[in-house]
């Protein structure tokens, strides 16, 4: 993993006044012609994260995992890499957009 980048995106959250607690989270996401899921980490809540136009689609929060800080970003890392096939690429852009998958990606193994 880039430790770097893991002790910065850490440092952020640890010194963040929106801090809840770490996370990795799968969204399943839609709108009238796309359905997917996202999966992504945060530590924010799943909501303020995707607060606002954030997320051009509605969505519903599918998982939810807390952990240590490391924990997280090696599962999110993890979980892009085994996933990759079911990769999918959103018509909107927004933050994250590149960690997207289509619907047959098998959520009983995550979840």
């Amino acid at each position: 993993p880039n430790l770097f980048k893991h002790k910065e995106w850490k440092n952020m959250g640890e010194n963040s006044k929106n801090f809840e607690s770490f996370k990795v989270y799968i969204l399943k996401c839609w709108n009238d012609n796309e359905i997917f899921y996202k999966i992504g980490k945060t530590f924010r809540g799943v909501e303020s994260r995707f607060s606002g136009s954030l997320l051009p689609y509605d969505y519903t929060i599918i998982f939810t995992h807390d952990g240590e800080a490391g924990e997280i970003w090696d599962l999110e890392e993890n979980l892009h890499k085994k996933f990759k096939e079911y990769s999918y690429k959103p018509n909107r852009f927004f933050a994250g957009f590149s960690e997207c998958y289509n619907l047959t990606l098998p959520i009983e193994e995550i979840i």
